[in-house]
């Protein structure tokens, strides 16, 4: 790739023009004689790339002024400056961005704001629109921001969105005090010590004071942070858990850190992070004797009987761009996986690390979102003419998850929702206490979406008049569009009545709120068949359906029906959120949706 050397007034956008035009066309041309009305002859010069093939736009060097003019010129839809994306995988929790304390932040009760990043100054939401109008399905993940709420991204309804999830399998690396004491950390480490014990020392006690540091800042083995002499050749305890750069930087052996305990990641030297208490432990023994020792184990893998379970890492919702909208979508495998690694690199791409592999061990969402374009195109080849949505919504409406069904003071009541598949293991709230914000509609089970009984379809016309009803003009529309589509009142669909599996509303904590939805079926499955619709309603939501039965006669029927939710959250909602689910029954299928209303702060 160029290196652009850009002058400091001057940065890169993408200018997006929305659907190609029909026909051929000269792209690079037409974009230059854009550039030109604002630069004016050194417009060409500007123009870095075109796009043409399913959308219309370019990337062009520009000052703030310039790209201000572009975004209010006749036939631009948006303006917006070119990020590089970073992949959703993990590999240290600095990158995950942990705070120390990683739990004050699960709690809902206003600890998030809403930040209205539109559908279109987003490339991934722009190339999903164009897919999904070539009746393609792009399957995104979720990020790696969790636990926090809010920090979903690829949000756009007519994508999925996958959260990560654990499997069974772990990693674990033991770690042996000179006491005798093993203690069974986190970690992928491949490097043999052969069982020799090394001087172990404190982070917090070795500060590199040369270059202006103090224990505060050595506690946690940062980068330079520590003094090279006294650390060289021993194991250093962290306080924290981070990419082991700086400790290998110094020349130690092998770090045992302290860290919340899900994903394993891969270091460069030997490194083991334990829990707070064994933390607890390792820190007393270090004060406890003169010379204390240690050594790191290679790892071995153990089942995971918690599994499975949302990672911390991963993404929460709500949907930071349309409230009612529910995302994430679902959950699938995105922890400690198996995949393909470029051997253009090193098993951590860190300093210090020669090892070269044409596989590694990977957790983030970005290892789940595979998981699930595999599932959509297993789907897709027994049902090839399902639509993106249809397939969409029959990997969502098969997931499973143990429902909340009663609240009775601060005892909760929990429901396991009874599957086809005798093998799939529910996911549990005890485990996953974020909810749908979490796993959105559940955890993947592919062989039960091949036959899902019914399925929410939706197109482009339902995307449109979503697009209508969040506040996009005719103008705009029909440059994403390419046709001659109009916002209307006839043609102006809130969010809760896009034709989407899942059902969102947010409300004011203390204030009743009603919101009514309509939805569509579409039968796949028996040809004669008559659904009954169940509520699962907890504590703060009540959920009536017309009508609560649906007959079908023919594979193909559509049955159109109204679900009106209320809601009231109130303190005593776990989370600020309460957790429903309707399910239409045949006695073969149960086709499942999740009802969450969840409190946002009142303007």
């Amino acid at each position: 790739m160029a290196i652009l050397s850009l002058s400091p007034l001057t940065r890169v956008y993408i200018v997006y023009m929305g659907d190609r035009p029909n026909g051929e066309f000269s792209a690079e041309k037409l974009h230059t004689n854009i550039l030109e009305q604002v630069l004016g002859s050194s417009g060409s010069s500007s123009l870095l790339h075109s796009y043409h093939r399913s959308f219309n736009g370019f990337v062009a060097k520009l000052t703030e002024d310039d790209a201000k003019r572009l975004a209010n010129m006749k036939g631009v839809v948006s303006v917006f400056h070119s990020q590089k994306k970073q992949l959703h995988t993990t590999r240290s929790w600095d990158f995950m961005g942990f705070s120390r304390h990683p739990m004050e932040s699960h709690n809902l009760a206003f600890r998030w704001r809403f930040v209205c990043r539109d559908y279109f100054n987003d490339v991934i939401a722009i190339g999903a629109f164009h897919s999904m109008k070539n009746g393609i399905l792009t399957s995104n993940s979720a990020g790696n921001s969790g636990p926090d709420l809010a920090t979903v991204t690829n949000v756009s309804p007519w994508s999925l969105s996958v959260a990560a999830i654990t499997i069974d399998r772990k990693f674990v690396t033991e770690v042996m005090l000179g006491n005798g004491e093993i203690y069974k950390g986190i970690s992928i480490n491949t490097i043999q010590l052969k069982d020799k014990m090394f001087s172990l020392i404190y982070g917090g006690d070795a500060p590199n004071t040369k270059d202006g540091y103090d224990s505060s800042e050595s506690r946690y083995c940062w980068d330079d942070s520590m003094d090279k002499a006294l650390v060289a050749g021993k194991i250093v305890f962290c306080d924290e858990v981070n990419s082991g750069e700086g400790a290998i930087s110094t020349g130690t052996i092998g770090a045992i850190m302290e860290g919340y305990l899900d994903a394993a990641d891969n270091f460069p030297l030997p490194v083991s992070y334990l829990g707070t208490d064994n933390g607890t432990e390792v820190f007393n023994y270090l004060n406890s004797t003169s010379k204390p020792t240690a050594t790191i184990f290679k790892s071995i893998q153990e089942k995971d009987e918690q599994a499975p379970y949302v990672i911390s890492f991963s993404s929460r919702g709500p949907n930071p761009i349309t409230y009612d909208t529910l995302k994430p979508d679902l959950t699938a495998p995105g922890v400690d996986i198996l995949a393909a690694w470029s051997q253009g690199t090193t098993v951590t791409g860190l300093k210090g690390d020669n090892r070269i592999v044409p596989y590694n061990i990977i957790s983030g969402t970005s290892m789940s979102c595979p998981h699930a374009t595999a599932a959509a195109a297993y789907v897709k080849s027994f049902n090839p003419t399902w639509s993106p949505a249809a397939i969409k919504s029959a990997l969502m409406t098969t997931g499973i998850v143990l429902k909340t069904i009663q609240k009775t003071s601060r005892k909760t009541v929990f429901n396991l929702i009874s599957v086809s598949v005798a093998s799939a293991v529910p996911l549990s709230l005890e485990t996953n206490t974020d909810a749908e914000f979490a796993f959105g509609s559940g955890h993947l089970i592919p062989s039960s979406a091949l036959d899902p009984g019914l399925v929410n379809d939706a197109g482009e016309i339902d995307y449109v008049k979503f697009l209508c009803g969040q506040g996009y003009n005719t103008t705009t529309l029909r440059l994403i569009t390419g046709d001659r589509s109009r916002c209307s009142k006839a043609i102006n669909g809130t969010a809760w009545d896009l034709n989407y599996p899942s059902f969102a509303l947010s409300v004011v904590s203390g204030k009743s709120t009603i919101r009514v939805f309509h939805r569509t079926v579409t039968n796949v499955g028996l040809a004669v068949s008559v659904y009954k619709a169940t509520a699962s309603t907890p504590y703060g939501l009540e959920i009536d359906v017309e009508p609560n039965v649906l007959r079908f006669k023919v594979i193909g029927e559509t049955k159109s029906f109204v679900v009106r939710v209320k809601a009231k959250i109130d303190d005593d909602n776990t989370n600020m959120m309460a957790s429903g689910s309707l399910i239409w029954d045949d006695g073969v299928h149960q086709v499942r949706s999740p009802v969450v209303a969840f409190a946002v702060p009142e303007e």
